[in-house]
């Protein structure tokens, strides 16, 4: 059977603790607790996909080693379709050490990309994508530019996230229609500050049909080629931000594939972001549609007592 979006891209184990404040060089801090998570972009977007009722795949390459089956074990749980993962003897998979303020829950990340970073190209299925109504990836890799090259082929649109400037994005950029990084990554790519211009020009050279820009507590900025809309966020009690940039991705790509409007869809991905920054459970903490449309319905009813 025919899936809605195959992801391609980085998943990861996140070792997180909570401090009393990210550290310094060469200060001993004190740690709260200590969680396990599964973790990585492009996998929080299909488990949010998963989640809000959507079927997805996901092709890469883990090493064969505690974490890789963590992995693998967490996205079948899912429901993701991994028929196309390799287990790799003799590689390390990827994972991640989080470390968030206490008070202030600003995060600091060390990311061991293991194997995550020469993906090779037969781990892609070509029908998979072929079928496929949307491709969603992240760092290139062999695997990542092979899918995109596959998709391209076939007019199956791309869509890219980015957590840092990496080598080969703007290449990956040149084959896809969507790219909606955090504030800061797309302000860096085109070196303007302000989030509606950083984006504007973003969609311009590259020629892609939307570019957003996630904004934190700001809520998020979309441009198309015929509007450029700010959708302010939801307040929440903020635990922990980890993961709500690949879950703003998966929500809004669902709006996307439903053909919604871009404020709807917008403000749909901006809750379920909100929601996942409540907890610091990891995929545990990805909401379900009826949680995302329960926010949006107790926030519209606040607005209407408000009005």
């Amino acid at each position: 059977m025919a899936v809605d979006v195959v992801g391609v891209g980085v998943a990861v184990i996140d070792l997180k603790v909570t401090v009393s404040s990210v550290p310094k060089p060469e200060e001993v801090v004190l740690a709260y607790d200590y969680h396990k998570h599964h973790g990585g972009p492009v996998a929080n977007a299909l488990v949010t996909l998963q989640r809000l009722g959507m079927r997805t795949q996901y092709m890469g390459m883990f090493g064969d080693d505690e974490y890789g089956r963590l992995i693998l074990d967490g996205m079948n749980a899912e429901g993701i379709d991994t028929k196309s993962v390799r287990l790799a003897k003799d590689e390390n998979s990827a994972f991640s050490i989080v470390m968030v303020d206490s008070e202030t829950k600003a995060r600091a990340i060390a990311f061991h990309a293991g194997c995550g970073l020469s993906v090779p190209a037969d781990c892609i299925d070509p029908e998979a994508i072929k079928s496929a109504r949307l491709l969603h990836v992240d760092i290139s890799t062999p695997a990542v530019r092979a899918a995109c090259e596959i998709a391209r082929s076939k007019g199956i649109p791309i869509s890219v996230d980015a957590d840092a400037l990496f080598p080969g994005l703007e290449e990956l950029l040149e084959m896809a229609s969507i790219f909606i990084p955090s504030n800061d990554i797309a302000s860096a790519l085109v070196g303007e500050d302000d989030p509606a211009a950083a984006g504007e020009r973003i969609l311009k050279k590259y020629h892609l049909d939307v570019v957003g820009a996630t904004c934190g507590k700001e809520g998020s900025i979309v441009v198309t080629p015929k509007e450029t809309v700010h959708v302010p966020g939801f307040r929440v009690d903020v635990a922990d931000t980890t993961g709500a940039g690949g879950v703003y991705k998966g929500a809004y790509l669902y709006g996307h594939l439903n053909g919604w409007p871009i404020r709807r869809t917008a403000r749909f991905a901006n809750a379920a972001a909100a929601l996942m920054c409540s907890g610091m459970n990891g995929w545990a903490d990805i909401p379900t549609l009826k949680k995302v449309e329960d926010l949006l319905l107790r926030h519209n009813k606040a607005s209407d007592n408000v009005g």
